[in-house]
């Protein structure tokens, strides 16, 4: 909480850094499975799925911070603007 001006912006980077994992765990998942022979095509599309909708929350919360923090690591000049 020393770094952060609030549990509410502490509650927000975990959220982030949560979602983040869960979307390397999935491309980790994937070169495994790769490795271990597994059909390509079955794995983009099963992996290729859980992406999108963990990118979707990595998106979801980057854009939470970024509406209530105007300086957060994950804000752009356009995703401020809306």
């Amino acid at each position: 909480m020393v770094l952060f001006s609030s549990s509410d912006a502490l509650g927000r980077a975990y959220g982030i850094a949560v979602s983040m994992l869960m979307a390397v765990t999935t491309v980790l998942a994937a070169l495994v499975a790769l490795r271990w022979g597994y059909n390509p095509l079955l794995i983009a599309i099963v992996n290729g799925f859980f992406l999108i909708i963990e990118l979707v929350f990595v998106g979801a919360n980057a854009r939470q911070s970024c509406s209530r923090e105007a300086g957060s690591l994950f804000c752009s000049p356009v995703s401020s603007r809306f």
